[in-house]
């Protein structure tokens, strides 16, 4: 996917919807068309046009009309694709200095949705999150907004748990993995 102008596109309807696309731009569907003057455009116009006709065309977002105005908005599949951009991007940033405090993400996800069980956990540890047991997972720094996400996108909230604990007993080897 052509990355700047698309992604910005997908993330102001993702924020706000239809009216993103209206304010932001609401010749986007002559653009889309080819129609409009082409002079006096700078590159950004081309590219915004490109984009919207690389995005409609891959089914990302769709076109219509909204109290006699052209819209655009998201598909479910422009959100999905949302959606795994920010998972591939979510990091949690470490802070200056540790509060000496742990988080602990503890689930217990049914066998029905073994796939989601699977990738929460394997996107537990490319976040760097320690495993204590299968389901049982430690992290020195504030990360309860992402985990929040990832309960989410995954649709497993009822069965992920986050606690905060100020000792663990086998804290000498999760600072030695924390480097901390």
């Amino acid at each position: 996917m052509r990355q700047g102008m698309s992604r910005a596109i997908l993330d102001a309807l993702k924020v706000g919807g239809i009216l993103a696309m209206t304010i932001l731009a609401p010749n986007a569907i002559q653009c889309l068309k080819g129609g409009g003057n082409r002079k006096g455009r700078k590159n950004y116009a081309a590219q915004f046009q490109k984009s919207l006709y690389y995005l409609n065309r891959q089914k990302l977002i769709g076109l219509g009309r909204k109290n006699g105005k052209d819209t655009v908005y998201l598909t479910e599949k422009g959100r999905q694709k949302i959606n795994e951009y920010e998972h591939n991007q979510l990091r949690i940033p470490a802070p200056r200095s540790w509060d000496k405090k742990w988080r602990v993400v503890a689930f217990d996800i049914p066998k029905q949705f073994k796939n989601r069980s699977d990738i929460f956990r394997k996107k537990l540890k490319s976040l760097n999150f320690f495993m204590l047991q299968k389901s049982l997972w430690v992290y020195p720094y504030e990360c309860a907004e992402q985990i929040e996400y990832l309960r989410d996108l995954y649709e497993i909230r009822p069965f992920v748990r986050m606690l905060l604990a100020e000792r663990l007993d086998s804290s000498k080897s999760l600072r030695q993995h924390f480097s901390i």
